[in-house]
């Protein structure tokens, strides 16, 4: 006899099925203070997204972080968010 189970959704509350994904971004400017605006700017406008098809939008990771690339010393900015992916 066959058993058929359903094991949750971990408390998510996310139906249908759904996966999550780390997306780090990387944003060079001219200087520190320019990459990590842009990358909070930035970073606001993934956190405000709504959601698609695809996805239902973007949560919180790391902020954006300052440094400077070690290829060539140029000034970057890092920061991190979660997908919020519909599984296809």
């Amino acid at each position: 006899m066959p058993l058929v189970a359903d094991d949750g959704d971990a408390g998510t509350g996310a139906w249908p099925a759904s996966e999550d994904a780390v997306v780090r971004v990387t944003v060079w400017a001219p200087d520190a203070h320019d990459a990590s605006g842009l990358a909070s700017r930035l970073r606001a406008h993934l956190l405000a997204y709504g959601g698609d098809a695809a996805s239902r939008g973007f949560a919180g990771g790391s902020r954006a972080l300052p440094s400077l690339d070690p290829d060539d010393g140029s000034p970057l900015a890092t920061f991190t968010v979660t997908a919020r992916l519909r599984a296809m």
